[in-house]
């Protein structure tokens, strides 16, 4: 299961600090916005600026690492991915942050709905440096135990 995400920063034409109010911070609540964005634009099939929220050369890692050196790759990577997803959180964490995905039925339906993913970004100026997909949580003993079909240990 796949997922992406960045925000490309717009930038104001003249004007004031104050004019910039659209534009990503640093910090969880600019990589939140950037976080969306990316995936807005992946929702939308808008890859062309699903790719704008990579820095150049930005790295990827998912089954493995790769590159984006160029706008295409970035823009081939946002569109290679199956799933549409929703945003469910963001929590910042040793200078990154951590999002997690609700992924639904893709594009050409290649995805299947109700599966989950998280992904670490690494956001600098307002794109996105690091994308790198993260191992599943595992599930709580008694949701294993459910999905086995073996009744769970009663609490003591």
């Amino acid at each position: 299961m796949l997922l992406v995400a960045l925000l490309a920063g717009v930038t104001a034409c003249g004007g004031s600090d104050g004019d910039r109010a659209d534009e990503p911070g640093p910090g969880p609540q600019g990589d939140e916005r950037v976080i969306r964005g990316w995936n807005d634009a992946v929702n939308a099939g808008d890859f062309d600026r699903a790719g704008d929220y990579f820095e150049r050369g930005a790295t990827v890692e998912q089954q493995g690492e790769i590159k984006l050196n160029t706008p295409d790759d970035a823009e081939a990577f946002s569109r290679s991915l199956p799933c549409r997803s929703d945003l469910t959180d963001v929590d910042s964490e040793d200078g990154s942050s951590i999002a997690a995905f609700r992924l639904r039925e893709g594009r050409d339906g290649d995805c299947a709905a109700g599966g989950t993913a998280r992904v670490r970004f690494v956001i600098r100026d307002g794109k996105i440096r690091e994308w790198r997909q993260l191992p599943e949580a595992p599930a709580p003993e008694g949701e294993q135990a459910r999905a086995r079909g073996v009744a769970a240990p009663e609490p003591a």
